[in-house]
């Protein structure tokens, strides 16, 4: 099994394409009411995330280290 690593979003630089919710929307959602992409998992696998990275046109999607809090 594949380790999982924290992955958060960079609203800065992030041009709500909603490309990443389109292609894994096991990771990412859209939120109506705040009008941006948010996460349903603060962890993943690389194996989950990695085409929303490949096909992010902003490269949002950061990976961060070791998941801390379980497999959420």
């Amino acid at each position: 099994m594949s380790e999982k690593k924290e992955i958060s979003i960079n609203r800065v630089d992030c041009t709500e394409c909603m490309g990443c919710v389109e292609m894994c929307p096991d990771l990412f959602e859209w939120d109506d009411i705040n009008e941006e992409v948010v996460l349903r998992k603060e962890c993943a696998t690389e194996a989950e995330m990695a085409e929303a990275i490949a096909l992010c046109p902003q490269d949002c999607i950061e990976v961060h280290g070791p998941c801390q809090n379980g497999d959420s």
